[in-house]
């Protein structure tokens, strides 16, 4: 049986029975939000009993916690979840191009949905921008908590151009773009430092890049500016306090 001490929790079943043919029984919860008021985020504890014959009952409480927040009207983007606000490269706001360079989808490329990358593959002469004028992807979020910064998920690949390491910007609402160079630089012939390894760009198929990205509450726009060709980035986590570590990241934020 489950039961919960507040009355906006919702329990579905609130009893059940397992046995060899039925070994498990999922129980959903779910919140009477008419009765949270907004702007609060009380818990509950929702009692978990098993019984069995010949054995004395076993109960596990689980927390469990109604934020009721909600976005102003009219507003169009992702809403911050669990932490953080999680989104997949190519889900942007906007698309700029520049010079009939552009970011593109790469449809199932990458360690969850998909990654992003300006093309033509050498368009722009296969010259560089600088960061703020090239080509651009833009997300809107929504943050009920200040943003302490950013993580961009980017594809491993091999600095190309001699003087010229792979790179992008990053840049949060009003604020000056920030360029990464995510690539450490190495002689010829050596892989950069953190290739190799177990835990490794290549073993984990990823890039972690941080950004430090800070802003207040409310509604937001994330912008990553093309810098040099041939970077292709998969995932933006924004952190508002509580983003965990994972393998693979968070799962993509609620869009409105």
């Amino acid at each position: 049986t489950a039961k919960a001490n507040a009355s906006w929790v919702r329990i579905s079943p609130a009893q059940g029975s397992v046995s060899a043919s039925n070994t498990d029984q999922r129980v959903e919860l779910s919140v009477d939000w008419s009765a949270v008021p907004a702007g609060q985020a009380p818990s509950a504890i929702v009692a978990f009993t098993a019984t069995a014959k010949g054995q004395n009952p076993l109960t596990v409480d689980v927390t469990f916690t109604a934020n009721h927040t909600a976005v102003p009207a009219g507003f169009s983007g992702f809403v911050e979840g669990d932490g953080g606000v999680s989104i997949e490269a190519a889900h942007a706001s906007r698309n700029t191009t520049v010079g009939e360079v552009t970011w593109r989808e790469i449809p199932e490329y990458g360690r969850t949905v998909s990654g992003v990358t300006p093309w033509p593959r050498l368009g722009n002469n296969e010259a560089n921008y600088t960061a703020g004028s090239g080509p651009s992807l833009e997300y809107d979020f929504y943050s009920f908590n200040p943003v302490a910064g950013a993580t961009i998920l980017v594809s491993p690949s091999l600095n190309a151009w001699d003087g010229r390491p792979l790179a992008f910007a990053v840049q949060l609402d009003g604020g000056t773009p920030e360029t990464s160079y995510f690539i450490p630089p190495s002689q010829p012939g050596v892989e950069p430092p953190g290739w190799e390894g177990g835990d490794g760009f290549v073993a984990n198929s990823i890039v972690s890049v941080h950004a430090n990205v800070t802003a207040g509450t409310g509604s937001h726009k994330l912008t990553l500016w093309m810098v040099e060709p041939a970077v292709v980035i998969q995932k933006i986590v924004i952190n508002t306090g509580n983003v965990r570590a994972s393998y693979l990241g968070p799962p993509e934020s609620m869009r409105v």
